[in-house]
């Protein structure tokens, strides 16, 4: 099977809940070409999210992704309890917000490839990512075995993704507490 990704030799991964590819080199390298050929597949599939993972399985102890992620799509809060994570920036801006255990924003952040390009999350915080421009491109890499029923967990505070109109408010009053300038009010 070819990839769709042509700069990139991956393999489609269908079991992944946006579209995924999974590298098949043992030393995997993306370039800017890459990068287009994503925005381009993504308009293709109607502006879908997309993966490219440069670990080759589930099983690695360093997991590292290249993500396009749309603005208007809910992602619910999220901590990691085995796992660290951090983000750097590639195209785009994206708006990082920290809770407290209640869901209280302690800590809020915009992060673009110019400025605040790359933050690292330790394990067991709440946080979440929206992005601000259309699309967002980030590079992603996280510690330890990925294991979806224990990998995330999810806070009650916060929408769980069902109710359209509930996420899109929700999604207004955090985006509310960023300044202009990137900084948290």
């Amino acid at each position: 099977m070819s990839s769709i990704i042509k700069s990139f030799e991956a393999i489609e991964d269908k079991k992944g809940r946006s579209l995924s590819f999974t590298t098949k080199s043992d030393i995997p390298s993306l370039s800017l070409v890459t990068v287009n050929e994503m925005e381009e597949l993504s308009r293709k599939r109607n502006n879908c999210d997309l993966r490219i993972c440069l670990h080759k399985n589930m099983n690695e102890r360093l997991h590292q992704m290249v993500i396009l992620h749309h603005r208007g799509i809910y992602r619910r809060p999220q901590k990691h309890i085995r796992r660290d994570e951090t983000y750097q920036m590639i195209k785009g801006k994206m708006a990082l917000f920290i809770f407290g255990t209640k869901g209280e924003v302690i800590n809020a952040k915009i992060l673009d490839k110019y400025d605040l390009f790359i933050c690292r999350i330790r394990r067991g915080l709440w946080h979440v990512t929206i992005p601000v421009t259309p699309y967002v491109i980030f590079h992603e890499v996280k510690s330890g075995r990925f294991n979806r029923r224990l990998d995330s967990i999810y806070p009650l505070w916060a929408p769980k993704g069902d109710d359209r109109q509930e996420n899109r408010i929700y999604y207004q009053k955090l985006l509310k507490r960023i300044k202009k300038n990137g900084n948290f009010s």
